[in-house]
């Protein structure tokens, strides 16, 4: 379980909650929006973001901290197909060098992503590499994790995003790094305001001109 619960854990916003309590009262409910601009719900979580200049090399950051469940692994064995026994059958576990189960490594590199994902709340736009990755202890049940974050390379490859090299450690509750190595993601640039979605028939109705051009086709 995670020992901190997120702020917000279902990733539904204000006015869906809103929305969710009029509709029950067999209200409509419509967020308030300037005519003709839509706003999404992706472009006001990245906003709340750090962005691409926000961040520096050398700055750190602890997660949160998760404790491994035999439910997390046998989930993790049965979504991924990956059934092998040594994360899922005691008995022949504990014949194996380990004596018990032990999650997949690919499941500790999953927390590593999630646990470290906001911490720092980054304005991510893609991950685009994992370099030099290692898996150098491993984890059992009942192991409390968490991931220290640091920033190691940072570029600014485009007008709209930079490249930030990311080392991460997934630490256990002795303070044994279980596995390190580098993701690389793309981040966005804040200084670069995304241009609202504008409705053309709005538009028409502000721009003569426009109405003009549509009458002469």
């Amino acid at each position: 379980m995670f020992l901190e619960k997120p702020d917000n854990p279902d990733g539904f916003s204000v006015a869906d909650t809103v929305a969710s309590g009029a509709a029950q009262r067999g209200q409509n409910f419509k967020p308030h929006q300037p005519p003709g601009i839509r706003t999404s719900r992706m472009d006001l979580a990245m906003d709340a973001r750090l962005t691409f200049e926000q961040l520096a090399t050398g700055q750190t950051w602890t997660s949160p901290a998760r404790t491994i469940t035999e439910s997390d692994v046998i989930n993790f064995a049965n979504v991924t197909g990956d059934l092998n026994p040594l994360h899922i059958d005691r008995e022949f576990a504990r014949n194996s060098p380990y004596g018990q189960p032990i999650a997949h490594g690919l499941l500790g590199l999953s927390w590593v992503a999630g646990l470290a994902s906001k911490s720092p709340s980054v304005a991510t736009v893609a991950l685009i590499a994992v370099r030099n990755w290692e898996f150098t202890r491993p984890l059992f049940f009942g192991d409390t994790v968490h991931v220290l974050t640091s920033i190691v390379e940072k570029q600014q490859d485009a007008r709209r995003n930079g490249r930030i090299a990311w080392k991460q450690e997934l630490i256990n509750q002795h303070g044994e790094v279980t596995q390190h190595g580098i993701l690389e993601t793309l981040v966005r640039v804040g200084s670069i305001v995304p241009h609202p979605h504008i409705d053309s028939s709005v538009a028409n109705e502000r721009d003569p001109s426009a109405r003009r051009t549509d009458r002469s086709h």
